[in-house]
């Protein structure tokens, strides 16, 4: 019993350990900084990224800024922000400049990763997976034919449950029909269905010597994944555990404009605060919408999905669980069948803004819903504009994320003082 009570007084001490860190720019550009805290949970499920420069462009030219509220576990959103920048790179949409596709594709083909890690394979399957593309012909097209195989071999019981959940679904919608479908007739047709689907998929995936249907279904559905990707990918847990994300690219011109793109999915929250001249009021600019099930066009989205975790709770929370609805990872909200991502119950497709004419003293704030549950848009500007003024210019740039963290953590969870992770990311421009 002393030994649990040490623990948990070990982990209560540890409740407002703040870990941050900070990036200087060339002179006249940028300085970002960062900082994170575990609060009153038991575990830090948060993560975050920040860099300046990438491949094509130097330290004078780019940033990038990521950050990550894990659900369900740390391991998705730890995932993320060890692979995301990676990936924006590698996408054809950033090597020809366009950000914001870049984003989009990045986030999706992380999500990829992981779906193809989880899904079910058989052992030639899983080895395509682990080489990837640029396997030698003679050995794909062995794959191919033990796949096919495989596949016209496949379980009798799989092809029921599909017939079942087809005419399940033509029971729900038959609505005001005259005569309500028995449950043999939904059987039979439910059955016809699958059976009339499997025999002219399997037909065109023949002619055209491709994988069995599954699989070709599913690579349809999913962006190309790196092959070092999809073998990490393989050792993270993701059918519950999975993270909002929120990212943004910096970027500054020859002629010194500087535009800023930003990806979400989930709820997190990137704010912009524009310096006001001659002593105005600052203007905030939000580059970020939050995704929650209840929010009208998510729950739309939801509820078409038609899904036995499609439940809404009067708190909110998907499932009674979730509160975001756009994640990476969260796969089991992520199955059902024909539907594309962006249709799923749970999407990983981000929204994305992009914000231009970003001037000398401007702020960029992000932050997990550790952060926005406890402070408006306009109240963390503020304090982040008076700590800066108190701290002076030569301080870090994490100190006023700290700030901002001890803001929100009180002494307990009493008092509407918050006990959730919290990350906050700041980038002053210079």
């Amino acid at each position: 019993m002393a030994d649990a009570l040490s623990t948990l007084y070990a982990q209560r001490c540890d409740t407002h350990t703040v870990r941050g860190f900070d990036l200087v720019g060339p002179a006249g550009w940028v300085r970002v900084g960062a900082a994170s805290a575990r609060g009153w949970r038991l575990r830090q499920e948060d993560a975050h990224d920040a860099a300046l420069g990438s491949p094509t462009a130097p330290p004078s030219a780019e940033a990038f800024c990521a950050v990550l509220d894990g659900h369900a576990g740390a391991e998705v959103a730890q995932f993320c922000a060890r692979h995301l920048r990676a990936t924006l790179h590698a996408t054809a949409a950033y090597q020809r400049d366009d950000v914001g596709g870049g984003l989009r594709d990045a986030f999706m083909q992380l999500d990829a990763a992981l779906a193809a890690a989880h899904a079910p394979h058989d052992a030639d399957a899983d080895a395509v997976c682990a080489d990837g593309v640029g396997a030698p012909a003679h050995e794909a097209s062995a794959s191919r034919g033990s796949a096919s195989a495989q596949w016209q071999g496949g379980s009798c019981l799989s092809v029921l449950a599909a017939a079942l959940t087809l005419g399940a679904t033509a029971l729900r919608r038959s609505g005001s029909a005259a005569q309500p479908l028995g449950a043999g007739a939904v059987l039979v047709l439910g059955a016809c269905a699958v059976a009339t689907a499997i025999a002219a998929t399997a037909t065109a995936a023949a002619s055209l010597g491709a994988p069995p249907p599954r699989a070709a279904l599913s690579a349809a559905a999913s962006p190309a994944v790196a092959p070092p990707l999809a073998r990490e990918a393989r050792s993270v847990q993701a059918l519950e555990c999975g993270t909002a994300a929120l990212a943004a690219v910096l970027r500054r011109g020859d002629d010194g404009s500087i535009t800023v793109t930003v990806a979400n999915a989930g709820t997190g929250r990137c704010v912009l605060s524009r310096f006001a001249a001659h002593g105005g009021p600052h203007v905030a600019v939000e580059l970020s919408a939050e995704h929650r099930p209840a929010i009208a066009t998510e729950r739309r989205r939801i509820l078409l999905a038609d899904s036995p975790l499609s439940r809404v709770d009067a708190r909110g929370r998907l499932d009674g669980v979730l509160a975001c609805s756009r994640a990476l990872g969260s796969l089991k909200y992520k199955q059902q069948p024909g539907l594309s991502a962006s249709e799923q119950v749970v999407s990983p497709v981000p929204d994305v803004r992009v914000a231009s004419g970003v001037r000398s003293g401007d702020v960029l704030l992000l932050g997990t819903d550790g952060l926005w549950d406890c402070l408006t848009t306009k109240r963390a500007l503020s304090e982040a504009r008076s700590e800066r003024a108190r701290l002076g210019a030569g301080a870090p740039a994490s100190a006023i994320c700290a700030a901002l963290i001890d803001t929100c953590l009180g002494g307990s969870t009493r008092g509407g003082r918050g006990s959730d992770n919290v990350t906050v990311m700041i980038a002053e421009f210079e």
